[in-house]
């Protein structure tokens, strides 16, 4: 896999930027999901 992803620097690079893309919106959703959470108890 390592030697892969040297073998194709552009792969690895698309790879990261859609790995920050999902964690921005797990991000987004885990305080969506907070926020509603905290209405419901108040």
């Amino acid at each position: 896999m390592a030697y892969a992803g040297n073998k194709i620097p552009i792969n690895s690079i698309w790879l990261k930027l859609t790995l920050k893309s999902i964690y921005r919106v797990f991000v987004y959703l885990f305080l969506q999901i907070n926020r509603q959470f905290k209405r419901s108890i108040l």
